[in-house]
């Protein structure tokens, strides 16, 4: 009696074991069969790209990567960038290539942009992860753009800035006063993008010297403009035109 509890007790525990690895082996498998890519991008946040894109293997040598995953960096005609990635096909993906791209604006936050990068990643290399054994694991989800409510732009996209800056200082032989404003209006479209501002500078010093008075104003100020119309994905022109004038310099009005 007690060999045949101690078979059955033997039994449980082996069963018990060997079901217990199967799903540590079915992972580790998977793991290792997953498509092995080679992150070619001197510009990204690999450790983001990693955490969001699990389902393959990254490989220290290019030669042996499945998929070389090359992404280059352009600055656009409006000020912001234009990323291409070149997915390029080695060993039984020889010959496979694709290309994607992704703009970024200017107003764009990193977290937006590595995010719109990353996303672009995981589409090109969905065909390749297609075959694989991990495919039967990967969910492709659509979400629904809902339909944003118009908000009328009462300033056409323009975006103002101004400041004013001072400081005051005063004792009995000396005083001074320093006045610093400055006011930019700037926009920003797929087409143009224009920058006017406008600086003025004021320093006054009285300085009192046995019976005599010193008295110092220097006067500055300056205006500045460029325009840009952009050509395409990769050329654009425009010009630009400043005024200047000083007291310090002896400037009454010069321009560029």
């Amino acid at each position: 009696m007690k060999k045949i509890f101690y078979f059955l007790l033997f039994f449980g525990v082996l069963v018990n074991f060997t079901f217990a690895q199967e799903p540590t082996e079915t992972v580790v498998t998977l793991r290792r069969d997953a498509l092995k890519v080679f992150l070619d991008c001197m510009f990204c946040d690999e450790d983001y790209v990693k955490r969001e894109i699990p389902f393959v293997n990254y490989v220290r040598d290019r030669k042996e990567a499945q998929v070389h995953l090359l992404v280059t960096s352009q600055r656009t005609g409006s000020g912001g960038r234009e990323y291409t990635f070149h997915f390029l096909g080695q060993n039984e993906f020889e010959g496979q290539n694709d290309t994607l791209k992704y703009f970024s604006m200017t107003d764009d936050t990193r977290e937006v942009t590595r995010k719109g990068q990353t996303d672009i990643m995981k589409l090109g290399l969905m065909r390749y992860v297609a075959k694989t054994p991990l495919a039967k694991h990967i969910n492709i989800q659509y979400e629904q753009p809902t339909q944003e409510e118009l908000v009328e732009d009462k300033w056409k996209s323009w975006v103002f800035n101004g400041s004013i800056n001072g400081y005051l200082n005063g004792q009995k032989l000396r005083k001074s006063s320093r006045i610093y404003g400055s006011f930019s209006a700037s926009k920003v479209t797929p087409e143009w993008k224009y920058r006017f501002s406008l600086n003025s500078n004021i320093n006054e010093d009285k300085i009192v010297i046995t019976d005599s008075t010193i008295y110092s104003i220097l006067r500055s100020q300056s205006f500045y403009s460029f325009v840009v119309k952009s050509l395409g994905d990769h050329w654009s022109t425009g010009g630009r035109f400043s005024l200047y004038s000083s007291s310090f310099s002896n400037y009454k009005l010069r321009h560029s």
